[in-house]
């Protein structure tokens, strides 16, 4: 009987009166199944419709063709074409074509994706590769080409494909004309280049029979006999093609050949007739001296990849026998690149190489042999720069930590403290927060301009921890002002002030040589003069009248 599903796989009917049944199946070929049955009169033709599906022997089957006729006897007829539901496979295409190497379980999973199939039996696991450059080429006629590069079979069962070494097995069956051949076609055909020689062969399926059941069971895939003596038949050949009624199987047909037929004729036709014009497409290959090559089907390029070398990316002339590598990744982790690398981030402890450029024009950073610099693509324009030797130019700087030169040379240095060592002695220090500049032998003597302090301007002097200072106050003037003894030296000394020299006494000022004060001379004077004179004496001068000169007395 045949089971009519809506596309939830809900059954909608059962036929069970139909004829001209047949299911046709090829090893990686067809599979189809078509019927035909009346238009009754409870309704159950109706559903046969390109949009439901038709169920029998547990396999699915979408109706993809159906045809209403009245016969000369008044009867009406539907005549049903399906496909087994891996022909919706055709619908699923990869854009940009399929392009991939590894397992045929790999392969398989990947083109099932998303399909709504799902990956039954592999029995091959080898490394394979798949070469399908042609643009929307669709997941059937991949699994086509996955079949053919691992020499596997597939095995469609319902929404399952399964790839096996080999469908069928060796049976002890002969197709044997007087016993169960009733006909047979011997095609040769030489124009694939090889010799393939096939028999389509109607068979009577004596299994079917009870005293032959299990005796004469044959399928498709099997391994059989074939003889006809009149033909100079006489050979064992596997079943690659197979015709029954699944309602009675009795005449069937079979196609017996050691090629399976169509399948690589297939895959080329679909090659040569997909190939769009003008684009380049590529090609795999995988061999034992260079194990994985890609290829551009131009020969201008082609990756390279193998255990012993590693991975290559090559140039080409287009003659396909010159190449040089681009891009070459050795076994060791080394890299090797002809042209530009761009990447977001490149992380390594070491980098080496002639020149490193990043950015262009006004805003590039480039490192070479010449040195290191930033701002313009040429060293000498260029705003900062270092050069081997480090000797650095720059408008402008920024530093959070230490600074250290032997020499530093410039117009204006600016900062917050400056100092020629933090733990040797002697050191220069300048550094407005406290001392503002300072000159120091050890931390005890030094000489120390502070900044303007309390109102004062100040030269500080340092001696073993004592302190001399000169300093200029707005009320008291310039102070010169000495731990002990302060002394004016040199060969002359000049005071030429404007207005008077103050001091407090004339017991201060004291005289090294004569051993004693101004005070000390001023008392002397006047010890001297008191002793001369009286306080209350007088004395007469008479000068004569009319006299011009000449001497006078005094008495």
């Amino acid at each position: 009987m045949i089971t009519v599903l809506n596309p939830l796989l809900q059954p909608l009917a059962v036929i069970d009166l139909y004829d001209n049944d047949s299911i046709d199946e090829t090893i990686n070929g067809e599979y189809k199944f078509s019927f035909t049955t009346l238009i009754d009169p409870d309704g159950k033709s109706e559903y046969l419709t390109d949009s439901n599906l038709a169920e029998i022997e547990d396999q699915l089957f979408n109706i993809v063709h159906h045809r209403r006729t009245r016969a000369g006897d008044g009867s009406t007829l539907v005549a049903v074409e399906c496909e087994q539901v891996s022909y919706d496979l055709v619908k699923y295409e990869w854009a940009d074509g399929f392009v991939h190497a590894g397992t045929p379980l790999q392969l398989l999973t990947m083109v099932l994706e998303g399909t709504g199939f799902t990956v039954g039996t592999v029995e091959l696991s080898g490394f394979i590769s798949v070469n399908l450059a042609e643009e929307n080429i669709s997941a059937r006629a991949i699994l086509m080409e996955i079949a053919v590069q691992s020499s596997g079979e597939l095995r469609f069962d319902r929404y399952s494909i399964s790839l096996l070494v080999r469908r069928g097995a060796l049976r002890p069956v002969r197709f044997q004309l007087g016993k169960n051949l009733k006909g047979i076609v011997k095609d040769v055909d030489i124009r694939s280049g090889d010799r393939v020689t096939a028999y389509e062969i109607d068979v009577l399926e004596l299994n079917s029979l009870p005293e032959f059941y299990g005796l004469e069971y044959f399928e498709l895939g099997d391994t059989v006999g074939i003889g006809d003596p009149e033909l100079g038949i006489d050979e064992q050949q596997r079943i690659v093609g197979y015709s029954y009624s699944p309602r009675r199987r009795i005449n069937s047909k079979v196609t017996i050949s050691k090629k399976i037929p169509g399948i690589t004729d297939a895959v080329v036709s679909l090659r040569k007739t997909t190939v769009v014009k003008d684009k380049v497409y590529n090609g795999t290959r995988i061999g034992p001296e260079n194990g994985f090559e890609a290829i551009r089907s131009d020969n201008m390029a082609r990756t390279v990849m193998n255990a012993t070398e590693g991975i290559k990316i090559q140039k080409g002339n287009g003659s396909g026998s010159s190449w040089t590598d681009v891009i070459y990744l050795d076994t060791e982790g080394n890299a090797v690149f002809s042209g530009k690398v761009t990447a977001s981030i490149i992380q390594g402890s070491e980098i080496l190489g002639g020149t490193i450029m990043i950015g262009s024009g006004d805003n590039a950073f480039r490192a070479s042999d010449w040195g290191i610099w930033l701002g313009d693509e040429a060293f000498a324009d260029a705003d900062f720069s270092v050069t081997p030797a480090g000797k650095m130019k720059a408008v402008d700087a920024d530093f959070q930590g230490r600074i250290t030169a032997t020499d530093i040379e410039g117009g204006v240095i600016t900062g917050t403290k400056y100092q020629t060592s933090d733990t040797l002695w002697p050191r220069v220090v300048i550094d407005p927060s406290s001392v503002a500049f300072g000159v120091y032998a050890d931390e005890h003597n030094g000489i120390l301009i502070p900044a303007y302090e309390d109102g004062i301007s100040k030269i500080r002097f340092l001696a073993n921890g004592d302190e001399s200072t000169i300093y200029n106050s707005p009320t008291a003037g310039l102070v010169i002002s000495g731990f002990t003894a302060t002394r004016l030296a040199g060969p002359t000394v000049h005071l030429s002030p404007a207005g008077n020299v103050y001091i407090p006494a004339w017991s201060r000022l004291y005289s090294d040589n004569e051993g004693m004060t101004l005070q000390d001379v001023i008392d002397n004077i006047y010890s001297v003069l008191n002793g001369k004179a009286n306080v209350s004496h007088s004395h007469t001068v008479t000068i004569p009248p009319g006299s011009a000169g000449g001497t006078f007395s005094v008495s």
